[in-house]
Parts: C-alpha cells; sequence; structure tokens
C-alpha cells in the first residue's frame, strides 16, 4: 500500500515564515522605503497594496522591490543562506525516518510532499529536503544577479490541482480508473496550519483521506487562531480530523495518530467497500437520492472505518 502525506509548509513544518529572515536583512531599506520597524510589517505593506491575491501577493511586492531593495537576492542565495537558518518544527529532523521505518515494517510504502504558497528555495535548502519525494511551492525568476520576475505561484486553489496531478500520478485531463491512482485519495494526510489549506483539507477528506491541523505547542491564542480560521467558512469539523500540536517528536500526538491511522487505512481495504464520498455526502445532507442516502447512513452506523474518517479529534497537548 502506497500512502501519501501531503504537508503545507509555513507553520506547519517550521515555526516562522523564513521569509522574514530575508526582511531582516533587507530591514535598513524597508525602512528607508516603506518606514517599517520590523520584518514582520513587510506583510502589511502589500495587505495595503492592490494585490489580487494576498496569499502570493508578498512575491509580487518582492518583485516591485527587487532592484530598489531586494537588489542581489537570487534563488541561490535564499537556498544556500536563508533556508539553513528556518528553525524547523520540534522533532520534525527525525520524522521522516521514524515514520518511514514504521510504515515499512507494516507494508506500507510512504511518500513524502510538500505542497505549499510558500518559496522553493526556501524549502530546498533545509536540512529535511532529502526526505520529500517533491517540493511544490513558488518560484522566482532570477538572472544570477537578482531576482526579477515570478515563475509559479500556489495558491490554495492550485494546491488542490498539485495534489491531483501527484495521486493521479498522470495528466489531470487524462481519465484512468480510481484504483489506477499513483496514491489514492482514502490513502493521503495531509497537514496544514489553516491559513491556505482549507481546500486541500477538504478535498481529501471528502474522498476518504485525512486531514491533520497545527498550531504551535503550548500556544492557546494559535490554537484559537487556528480554530477561528477553520470555522471562517463552516464547522472545523467539515475540514479536519485532526487539531494537534505542531510537534513530531517520538511519541507526540501526531506520531501517535499518524501511525494509528497508517494502520486503520490497511484495515479498511480489507474490510470496508463503500465509496466514502457517498457516506461523506450524505453525512452532509447533500445526496438529493434518499434510498442512497439511507443505505450510506446504514453503512456509516456498522462501520467504524467510515466513522474514523469522519470524526474530528482535538488535542491540546
Amino acid at each position: 500500500m502506497r500512502v501519501g502525506l501531503f504537508y503545507d509548509w509555513d507553520l506547519t513544518l517550521n515555526e516562522e515564515f523564513p521569509q522574514l529572515l530575508i526582511f531582516e536583512k533587507y530591514l535598513s531599506k524597508l525602512h528607508d522605503k516603506y518606514g517599517i520597524n520590523n520584518p514582520g510589517e513587510f506583510w502589511e505593506i502589500y495587505n495595503k497594496s492592490e494585490h489580487p491575491d494576498l496569499e502570493v501577493g508578498y512575491m509580487e511586492q518582492m518583485i516591485m522591490d527587487s532592484k530598489e531593495i531586494f537588489g542581489g537576492l537570487t534563488n541561490k542565495i535564499m537556498e544556500e543562506e536563508f533556508a539553513p537558518q528556518t528553525k524547523l518544527a520540534p522533532g520534525v529532523q527525525d520524522w521522516f525516518p521514524r515514520i518511514n521505518q514504521f510504515a515499512a515494517e507494516n507494508g506500507i510504502e510512504l511518500e513524502h510532499h510538500v505542497v505549499s504558497v510558500g518559496t522553493l528555495p526556501l524549502i530546498k535548502g533545509t536540512s529535511i529536503a532529502p526526505y520529500f519525494t517533491s517540493i511544490n511551492a513558488g518560484e522566482f525568476l532570477d538572472d544570477g544577479k537578482s531576482i526579477y520576475r515570478i515563475k509559479k505561484v500556489l495558491d490554495s486553489f492550485r494546491k488542490v490541482s498539485v495534489i491531483k496531478s501527484i495521486c493521479k500520478g498522470a495528466d489531470l485531463h487524462e481519465d484512468i480508473p480510481l484504483e489506477d491512482y499513483h496514491i489514492l485519495h482514502r490513502h493521503s494526510i495531509v497537514f496544514g496550519d489553516g491559513q491556505s489549506d482549507k481546500d486541500m483539507f477538504r478535498y481529501i477528506r471528502q474522498r476518504g483521506g485525512f486531514a491533520v491541523g497545527v498550531f504551535e505547542k503550548d500556544n492557546g491564542e494559535n490554537f484559537d487562531k487556528l480554530v477561528a480560521t477553520l470555522n471562517a467558512e463552516n464547522s472545523y469539523k467539515s475540514s479536519v480530523n485532526i487539531i494537534a500540536p505542531r510537534d513530531y517528536s517520538k511519541n507526540s500526538r501526531i506520531e501517535k495518530k499518524v501511525k494509528e491511522i497508517l494502520i486503520k487505512m490497511q484495515e479498511s481495504d480489507s474490510k470496508c467497500d463503500m465509496d466514502y464520498e457517498i457516506v461523506y455526502n450524505s453525512r452532509k445532507k447533500l445526496l438529493k437520492n434518499e434510498e442512497v442516502s439511507k443505505l450510506a447512513d446504514k453503512h456509516f452506523k456498522s462501520c467504524e472505518f467510515c466513522r474514523n474518517r469522519f470524526n474530528t479529534q482535538i488535542y491540546f497537548g
């Protein structure tokens, strides 16, 4: 069985926005032009401007300021100078070999994919990059002297398309049987902090996979912010299966739950043959056919695996 673990990057696998390291280095020039006094105030510059997409607006702002402020900043410098300085989440350094070993011992092949609105070289240059099967993020073009244009953006909508493509293992427009997918949706786990992850949370969860929302350990304000973000459009119970501290250490809540999920995925493959999307839509009262809805409800009541996929568990510590 092949299982895909899909991660957001900023505040999911790390403890800070690595872009702040860049803004810190160029702070004097940012102060001279915009009057800001700390790196975090950079976000307010593009928040106040007419950017069509605030999720990736910082990239546009950096290009607008590439000559006047960020001259000399290249992809290589981001990868080699700034990425290694990124503060990673607790335990994440050893998370990958440990969870890979557990999976292998249970006959499971794991793939780890990053799907982020962040910046590619700021991920590629970290110590955990070799563990990723793929890294999907925003990219700049540079001429060897400075960044000068955006090559690629990855907003929350495009994140879903990336996951679709990876799971399918083929062109998005090619029709292939679901069971021929490279990674089945029900064999997928998505991790995110909620800011740009709601679409991919819902996409995977609706199709039988699992979604894990993370927040800074022992930070009640960060926990409340995550819940508020997931609650913005609907109940957080529509978005995630698990809310847990951003801690990937041995015996952490995340490790215990992921191991549990992996084993249950194996068991459900042999014991549950119901299309979970029908079950999910039935629980959400989205099915128009009453007979199908009754069958799905009956199955849900008798199937532990479908109930586990639908329920939400919250852990603060």
